[in-house]
């Protein structure tokens, strides 16, 4: 033993074992393995522990991840709703800016409707003169019906109404019967009225 110790001081060595080889159950002469090793068992350790912080580093990077990701997607979610019900409130409105928008069209097509109705009626008035009246006149796109008496003959009344500037025809919508009390001539006339296109007065 001395001699091994000698040689392993001349070469500046530390001896680590001396023992039986082949033998794993005989005890070993020289144990300095706790002497010796620790700075391998330091170093492993070192490791462990190094492992052990980046394996708990990457799951809290993961772990903070996916927090950031979750907090996200609820943000998104909320700005969501908060779209869809403007969406609803903008879509409210403008239904109601589209009803409006209708029944001031509506209005108007009416009033547009009354006034060419007048407008229609005060040429007749003028065109047939004191001897002719109108009872009742409707308006069906360009299919105006006219009811009315006259002293004149009925050829006459349809040839002042061919001469005014809307009317493309005029035919007798029935025949024409003398009303006794009224002592004047009753009539029923269907005019066919011009595009406004086609108007030049």
């Amino acid at each position: 033993m001395e001699e091994i110790h000698s040689i392993a001081n001349v070469r500046k060595v530390k001896l680590r074992t001396i023992s039986v080889a082949h033998d794993l159950s005989a005890r070993p002469f020289l144990d300095n393995r706790k002497h010796c090793d620790w700075q391998r068992n330091a170093w492993s350790g070192l490791a462990i522990i190094l492992l052990i912080a980046s394996i708990g580093i990457f799951s809290w990077q993961n772990l903070s991840e996916t927090q950031a990701m979750q907090n996200h997607i609820a943000n998104l979610e909320i700005e969501k709703s908060n779209l869809s019900d403007k969406a609803v409130q903008m879509r409210a409105a403008l239904d109601a800016k589209n009803n409006s928008f209708a029944s001031v069209v509506n209005d108007l097509q009416k009033f547009e409707t009354e006034y060419h109705r007048l407008s229609l009626l005060l040429d007749l008035t003028e065109a047939l003169g004191d001897e002719t009246w109108v009872s009742d006149l409707a308006i069906n796109g360009k299919d105006l019906r006219l009811s009315g008496f006259t002293g004149k003959d009925i050829t006459d009344v349809m040839s002042h109404i061919q001469e005014l500037y809307w009317v493309q025809r005029v035919d007798l919508d029935g025949p024409v019967s003398f009303d006794s009390f009224s002592r004047r001539h009753r009539f029923d006339l269907s005019i066919r009225l011009l595009l406004d296109s086609d108007v030049s007065p």
